[in-house]
């Protein structure tokens, strides 16, 4: 049985959310030999500092490879041959498949969730350092979607929620679930006990006053953790992706990923009213359901005027983010490219460069982290 299974590549599709990437995805029970990763495929640090400001960039990403796992990488940027590293998993969690990877705010671990491929509403959230040696440190089982939050004691969190049910349209159907923030130390270890954030699950992370939270998929909200206030956001039409905003000033503002059709927003301008295609404008809203910002992947990466975005994630830096985009070269080759996007003025870096030598997936969910000088 074993000589035959070391032949045979079992893919099992993901569970489409909609037309929301491959959400959640279920890997098979196959543990495929893991490829070296290429060198040199990705940009020079040199370019990267030119385009954000230092040479101090990490990435987090997650890959499927052969026979369907799905992987954590990272990639340091002052790596002098800017190769991805493979990142341990949990010893009893070989075949669960990786969602979601953030890093932290000084740039020195990971947080990111595992999905049971038994049961795709199960997960669990890990925490641990940007090293291939790294142990992972289980935040909570069920835990979903971790992002860290920093206050001005410099004491550090990580905020998730207790399910990945993302599906029901009425969030009074989860009040069973919560989104929970707690302490963790230096090495990504918890120090203290969790408290109720807010008593829905949440999946795009805390502002950088603790004072917004936001959530997307069936219906997108950005809640004030304070007065427990909801505020409806693109109302009716199904977004994805969500992530807050880091900026110290505007911060209540939430990023996310369109679904085709036309968007509820105020302020819209010449998009007012039009069917937007799917997957084709990463759109940022405020509290006040205002278009802040638009980015049409046809008109600001001309050469994937046929593709779409996927994945996008709001960078720690508040003018970048983090993004895939897509282009087909033939009816039946999509290709994944990751790019950082400034957002104002708007422009873009390919990460990537050898895109012929390292390819991402559509659920490859990339960060970007951009530290100091």
């Amino acid at each position: 049985m074993r000589t035959v299974l070391s032949f045979v590549a079992i893919v099992t599709a993901g569970l489409l959310l909609w037309s929301c990437e491959n959400w959640p995805y279920k890997p098979v029970q196959f543990i495929a030999p893991v490829p070296p990763p290429p060198q040199n495929a990705f940009v020079s640090k040199d370019t990267l500092k030119a385009f954000v400001g230092t040479q101090n960039v990490k990435l987090a990403y997650t890959k499927v490879i052969t026979g369907g796992t799905q992987l954590l990488y990272f990639v340091d940027f002052n790596d002098s041959s800017v190769t991805p590293q493979l990142l341990k998993r949990p010893a009893d969690k070989q075949d669960w498949a990786v969602w979601c990877p953030i890093i932290s705010p000084n740039g020195a671990l990971v947080a990111y969730y595992l999905v049971d491929p038994n049961n795709s509403k199960h997960a669990a959230a890990y925490c641990q350092k940007l090293d291939t040696g790294a142990v992972p440190n289980l935040i909570d089982d069920p835990g979903s979607d971790p992002h860290f939050y920093e206050d001005n004691q410099n004491n550090v969190y990580i905020i998730y929620a207790d399910t990945t049910d993302i599906l029901h349209v009425d969030y009074s159907a989860l009040t069973t679930n919560h989104t929970y923030k707690v302490p963790i130390d230096p090495t990504g270890q918890i120090t203290g006990t969790k408290v109720s954030v807010v008593p829905y699950p949440f999946y795009g992370g805390m502002s950088y006053d603790s004072t917004y939270m936001c959530t997307g998929y069936a219906n997108a909200y950005i809640v004030n953790t304070v007065s427990q206030h909801f505020f409806a956001i693109d109302s009716g039409v199904q977004t994805c992706n969500p992530s807050m905003t880091p900026d110290h000033v505007f911060t209540g503002r939430m990023m996310f990923l369109n679904i085709g059709g036309i968007q509820n927003m105020n302020n819209m301008g010449a998009l007012a009213g039009s069917s937007l295609p799917v997957h084709n404008f990463v759109l940022v809203a405020d509290t006040g359901n205002n278009l802040v910002s638009s980015f049409n992947v046809g008109q600001i990466l001309p050469a994937y005027a046929s593709g779409e975005w996927q994945c996008p994630k709001w960078s720690n830096a508040s003018n970048f983010f983090c993004a895939l985009a897509t282009k087909s070269t033939s009816a039946s080759n999509v290709v994944y490219d990751c790019f950082i996007v400034q957002i104002a003025p708007t422009k873009t870096l390919l990460l990537n460069v050898k895109s012929d030598s390292l390819q991402f997936n559509s659920t490859s969910k990339p960060y970007v982290y951009i530290g100091g000088n």
